[in-house]
């Protein structure tokens, strides 16, 4: 087992890594006439068991603000995932977006997930 911490430029782009996408389709129409398939992908089957869905990270701007003034955040181009890594799943697909925060937002229920340099 090993916790994982990953870096995806957007939502989307983790999607095709972290989830089999099964396409669905619906028939439109009345019995007796016509009907239209509309096909959508809609279910999202997870490759790994143990996903911890970030989101987008904020940031604070780096320049120095005086006392009185709250920096108002802003997301930086990415979406962060966590991911508890079974002994049974493959780390390959996921280690183009590994990363070693300093100060992680959320860690898995044990405290030995804080990355060492």
């Amino acid at each position: 087992m090993e916790d994982l911490f990953l870096i995806f430029q957007n939502e989307k782009e983790s999607f095709s890594i972290l989830y089999n996408i099964v396409p669905a389709e619906y028939k439109l129409g009345i019995t007796g006439k016509p009907t239209k398939t509309i096909k959508i992908e809609s279910y999202f089957i997870p490759k790994y068991q143990n996903i911890d869905v970030i989101g987008t990270v904020y940031q604070r701007p780096s320049t120095p603000t005086p006392d009185d003034y709250v920096p108002i955040p802003y997301p930086v181009p990415n979406f962060g995932v966590n991911i508890r890594l079974l002994d049974d799943e493959d780390i390959e697909p996921l280690r183009p977006y590994l990363v070693k925060p300093k100060e992680p937002m959320r860690l898995w229920a044990t405290d030995n997930t804080l990355p060492t340099d």
